[in-house]
């Protein structure tokens, strides 16, 4: 359940990221990847071809199991998760949109990107539909609701 929500979401955010990336900047999967990537190998991804990018394509998916797995924990320690899905959804992914870029991102090697209000819109947008809903549609569907705690 937490592979299939993490593969399900990733897949939806990576190809929504490639999209926006493409029609803001022009550049391709290959630059995203490899800027994915740049978070934990620094400038040195965007010299380092396909294998960064792959780099960078599995260290998105690993992500998006790990913030799969937590839903699950937390959606199995408290009753209110499983209420209601879309609400439980939408609140869990702009959780993520924010832990990420207040917490996660500023830490990494990442080159900083300029802010950009349209962007920003568009990332949370992507984040609260496609990672943080999926992952509680998936879950719920596999779990149900929770009677207990």
């Amino acid at each position: 359940m937490i592979a299939c929500a993490g593969a399900l979401a990733g897949g939806l955010d990576i190809s929504a990221a490639f999209i926006s990336t493409y029609l803001s900047s022009g550049r391709g999967p290959v630059f995203l990847l490899q800027f994915i990537a740049s978070g934990l190998f620094g400038k040195a991804a965007f010299s380092g071809g396909l294998p960064m990018a792959a780099a960078g394509l599995l260290i998105h998916f690993l992500l998006a199991l790990g913030w799969s797995a937590l839903f699950v924990l937390a959606y199995c320690q408290t009753r209110i998760l499983s209420r209601n899905a879309a609400v439980s959804g939408n609140a869990y992914g702009l959780l993520v949109w924010l832990a990420m870029n207040l917490v996660v991102l500023p830490i990494t090697r990442a080159p900083r990107v300029s802010f950009s209000p349209k962007q920003t819109i568009l990332s949370v947008l992507y984040v609260v539909f496609l990672v943080g809903l999926t992952i509680s549609m998936v879950v719920k569907r596999q779990l149900g609701n929770r009677k207990t705690s």
